[in-house]
């Protein structure tokens, strides 16, 4: 029975001695026939097993797990790049990035734009060409250029050629933005890092991205980095929109960026654009009967100025840390807009400063936004300031939601008679701008002729604190002081509102009254979520009430000097109301026409008054 028992022992049946091993166990099993039968599907696993803890497998095996674990433990190249700030308008129809606004340098100094999901196509045929002929086919280093780079040297003397593949120079770019005090230096054993982590840099990321990061982060000349800035520096347009000859130039600067400068080599520089061009000809990727044309474009001179159609928007991107700022702005329309204010300044004789917003109603996306288009005279001194957004007197601006509120509340109705006559209140004595009475006025007819002493007794009977909570509720944030600081005056120019304020305030008007969403929605230049559109507070003011207030600003008479409006009534049906604050600091127009509000600012941005 011993020896029996030693038999079964090793055939695996007895477990319990301590004499066999897991790995003897697994051997004799593998090695069973009729284990085999009863059990093929583990066989498989079993065999797996017994090879990898093969005494005399283990070592290599093991060490080659611990490489490929060491291997995968290495980090893989991230840059930690101050980008500048990009401001672009709204996205196109089939999702494509919108047009570049404007942009600011980094906080190095660099232009430096953050980096795309991928390069346009000519520029990625030029750079491959010339930096890495093989990118698509190594694995992260061509051994043929390594070979080629230590014989050219060695025949040389001195180095010449590093053989670097863009992968690997995308690790090298990574390793010196990291350490820009000190960078690592050039060396066989520098070499060495870069090649095992470029290898590491193409587990994780495909040729497309490893080629988009090298576009982004190379040195393009001055202070420019990477393609996008590159493009818009020294060719005024995006990287798409590159001829063969431009993105030729763009492909051989990393190599010299250097050359680029008005007082570099421009014959070396052109010299090596022009053999890339015979590169790209040579392969088919340029035709050869463009070959002489594009060798024949001229080599940029100085840099380009960025596009600024938005600086005012700009500077509030950046300030709020972002690199890259969609908007819901339209590009053409804020380029004519922007030409359009600033012909106007030039021309005016009562106003040094002018500024306006265009919104969409259903959603207040704003369309256009000028913060400020001064006149020559004064744009040294007050040409920065965002006038859209800097809180200025009301004028007369805020009657028409005293009127809209008074209707809903069945206060007041559109015909009935409201007082014009001398009013004073202690020691507050209005008048109307031009100085008449009319005894009683149709409240409607009160509202489109802005007249000041029905508005004043119709705001007594309200009351200033509810009028100040219901303006407040209806976005308009700049009223920092208490109601009763602001008095009977609140209705008539004593306020602080912003251009903005006073669009967002008219499109939920003006939305309202068409039956749509019924929230205080304002106007935002920043795209909003549905969830944040959905959890916008509730429209004060019912559907009628909205309505009937535009149309007494859209029907009722307006005084001489406004009657030219009348021109556009047979093509669009527009409500519209006009203010002007004390000393004509500020002049105010805002209209809707249901789908679109325009609100207009015309005065001096020093709050100098004018006679």
């Amino acid at each position: 029975m011993g020896e029996a028992a030693k038999r079964d022992g090793r055939r695996g049946r007895d477990g319990g001695r301590p004499a066999l091993t897991a790995l003897a166990s697994a051997r004799i099993a593998l090695a069973g026939g009729a284990s085999r039968a009863r059990a093929p599907a583990g066989g498989a696993a079993r065999r797996a097993a017994a090879f990898l803890t093969d005494a005399r497998r283990a070592p290599p095996v093991l060490g080659a797990l611990l490489f490929a674990a060491a291997f995968l433990a290495l980090p893989v190249v991230r840059f930690e790049s101050a980008w500048s700030t990009e401001l672009r308008a709204a996205p196109s129809a089939d999702g494509a990035p919108g047009e570049l606004l404007g942009a600011s340098t980094a906080s190095d100094g660099q232009w430096r734009f953050p980096p795309s999901e991928s390069v346009s196509a000519r520029f990625a045929l030029a750079a491959e060409a010339w930096e890495d002929r093989r990118f698509r086919a190594h694995a992260g280093f061509d051994p043929r250029a390594v070979l080629r780079a230590f014989r050219d040297n060695a025949r040389a003397g001195e180095v010449r050629s590093g053989g670097s593949t863009l992968s690997m120079q995308v690790v090298r770019l990574a390793r010196a933005a990291a350490r820009p005090d000190d960078p690592p230096a050039r060396s066989l054993a520098t070499k060495l890092v870069e090649l095992v982590l470029s290898v590491r840099l193409e587990l994780v990321r495909s040729k497309d991205e490893v080629l988009a990061l090298w576009a982004a982060h190379a040195p393009f000349g001055g202070n420019v980095v990477g393609l996008e800035a590159a493009s818009f520096r020294w060719f005024g347009r995006p990287p798409g929109e590159l001829t063969w000859a431009e993105a030729a130039t763009l492909a051989v600067l990393p190599n010299e960026p250097g050359l680029v400068h008005p007082a570099g080599d421009r014959e070396r520089l052109a010299a090596k654009r022009d053999r890339l061009l015979d590169t790209l000809a040579a392969r088919g990727a340029l035709a050869p009967e463009a070959l002489p044309f594009s060798r024949g474009e001229p080599l940029p001179t100085e840099p380009e100025s960025l596009p600024a159609l938005a600086p005012w928007l700009l500077a509030a991107a950046s300030a709020s840390g972002a690199a890259e700022q969609e908007t819901t702005l339209d590009a053409s329309l804020q380029r004519r807009l922007l030409e359009l204010a600033r012909r106007y300044a030039a021309q005016s004789r009562h106003a040094d400063n002018y500024a306006l917003v265009v919104a969409r109603v259903d959603d207040g996306a704003v369309l256009a936004w000028v913060g400020n288009a001064p006149a020559p005279a004064v744009e040294a001194f007050t040409g920065q300031v965002d006038c859209a957004s800097a809180p200025r007197s009301s004028g007369s601006i805020l009657k028409p939601f005293l009127y809209a509120a008074m209707l809903d509340s069945g206060e007041l109705a559109p015909q009935a008679l409201v007082p014009d006559i001398p009013t004073r209140v202690g020691s507050f004595s209005p008048e109307n701008y031009d100085k008449r009475f009319e005894g009683a006025v149709a409240a409607d007819e009160a509202l489109a002729r802005s007249l000041n002493v029905p508005f004043v007794r119709l705001l007594r009977s309200y009351g200033v604190d509810r009028f100040h909570a219901l303006l407040r509720g209806l976005g308009f944030g700049r009223l920092f002081r208490k109601a009763e600081d602001y008095g009977l005056s609140l209705v008539i120019g004593g306020a602080e509102v912003t251009l903005a304020e006073a669009a967002g305030a008219f499109a939920d008007l003006a939305r309202a009254a068409k039956g749509g969403p019924a929230t205080v929605l304002g106007v935002s230049w920043r795209p909003r979520s549905e969830t944040a559109a959905s959890a916008a507070p509730r429209y004060p003011f019912s559907a009628g009430a909205a309505a009937l207030t535009l149309r007494a600003l859209a029907d009722a008479e307006r005084p001489s000097e406004e009657i030219g409006w009348r021109g556009f009534a047979s093509a669009r049906r527009i409500a519209w109301k006009t203010g002007t604050s004390q000393g004509w600091r500020d002049g105010w127009a805002v209209g809707t026409d249901g789908d679109h509000v325009v609100a207009v600012w015309a005065g001096i941005a020093t709050g100098e008054g004018r006679a």
